[in-house]
């Protein structure tokens, strides 16, 4: 995702990526966690509420803790990708090719 949002640069793929990195980073954990069970366990219906045992119950709690670090790494892959695309030898490869 973070290499796209660097290829489109300030496409309408790249604010709204953004914006959802923005807010899976400034979001704390407990409250996501919330959101997720709310919205996946009481409304849909899609996963259980609480329990051990099957694959489904380790996919809220997995998702909830990662949201952080997926969106900081989003965030520092598009930045890497858009600083290395600004470089000279990139500039020489795209006109020899």
């Amino acid at each position: 995702m973070g290499v796209l949002c660097a290829v489109k640069k300030n496409s309408f793929f790249d604010r709204v990526t953004r914006t959802i990195v923005f807010i899976g980073t400034a979001i704390p954990d407990y409250w996501l966690s919330l959101i997720l069970l709310s919205i996946f366990s009481i409304k849909l219906n899609l996963f259980p509420v609480s329990g051990i045992g099957s694959f489904s119950n380790y996919v809220l709690p997995a998702f909830a803790l990662s949201m952080s670090y997926i969106s900081t790494y989003i965030r520092l892959i598009r930045n890497n990708m858009i600083e290395t695309m600004g470089e000279d030898y990139i500039y020489y490869a795209e006109i020899i090719l």
